[in-house]
């Protein structure tokens, strides 16, 4: 890089276009320390009913995207729930 021409204001100052390269190193500091989670006595568990919820949220809109369904109602019948059950559970999909 040629600095001269900013030093010099009675010429006008080159462009940089690229190409052009910086020279740089990179110097890592230490290692990569794996995370360790210790499962604390009051640390959350799973919430099987949370996770079946899911599972069947994730099921039912794949029946609705791949056409094996038509409405909310239809899976509400098959699945034999009360209405508006699976309306409140789809977007955990």
């Amino acid at each position: 890089m040629n600095l001269a021409p900013l030093l010099d204001q009675s010429e006008a100052p080159e462009v940089l276009a690229p190409p052009f390269e910086v020279p740089i190193t990179f110097r890592r500091n230490g290692r990569n320390r794996p995370i360790v989670l210790r499962a604390d006595k009051g640390a959350p568990q799973r919430e099987p009913d949370l996770i079946a919820l899911v599972a069947d949220a994730r099921r039912w809109m794949g029946d609705l995207i791949k056409g094996k369904v038509a409405t909310v109602a239809e899976i509400t019948e098959r699945e034999q729930l009360r209405p508006g059950n699976v309306s409140r559970v789809l977007p955990l999909a």
